[in-house]
């Protein structure tokens, strides 16, 4: 199985006969040997670390089919693809190594479980390492505005989770 990070925007639209934008999510996925991760990139923190939050956690056996039911939407673009080293330090931390640094991810990564901006059903993570990411530079000041945020992005990205959710109980 390979390991990888991939970084992807999904940008979506609003109205039948007009389509205006209204916004970016930037995605995360990182596939390791037994399950892949979605993360839903949300903003910078004081420290220059990137806030994300986890919205799917799935076996990698799926990680083709959940990249191919984002890009039948045809408003998901695959930025970059990264091939990597993965090591679990705990159950709430991944060490990634990339084998060769990116465009926009530029060195090795850590992902940490952020009991700080993490609430109720709201998984926050705390990712260090050197980004430049195609996105304004939020910097998110608290907690409760991340969360904020995080519930928006995600009702954008819902109905794409839904339907690849409901393959899988096929």
């Amino acid at each position: 199985m390979r390991k990888r990070i991939i970084y992807g925007i999904l940008k979506t639209y609003k109205g039948i006969f007009t389509k205006k934008h209204i916004g970016n999510v930037h995605i995360l996925i990182i596939e390791m040997e037994k399950s892949f991760w979605v993360l839903n990139l949300i903003g910078q923190l004081k420290n220059g670390n990137q806030i994300a939050q986890l919205l799917l956690r799935a076996p990698s056996q799926y990680v083709s089919e959940f990249i191919d039911g984002y890009e039948k939407t045809e408003n998901f673009m695959l930025i970059e693809e990264i091939f990597c080293n993965i090591s679990n330090e705990s159950i709430s931390k991944l060490k990634i190594l990339l084998k060769k640094k990116g465009k926009h991810i530029n060195s090795h990564l850590t992902v940490s479980h952020s009991l700080e901006y993490s609430k109720g059903n709201i998984n926050m993570y705390e990712i260090t390492g050197k980004f430049k990411l195609v996105m304004d530079d939020r910097i998110v000041d608290n907690p409760v505005q991340s969360r904020m945020m995080a519930l928006k992005k995600q009702t954008i990205v819902k109905p794409l989770l839904s339907k690849f959710l409901s393959v899988l109980k096929r």
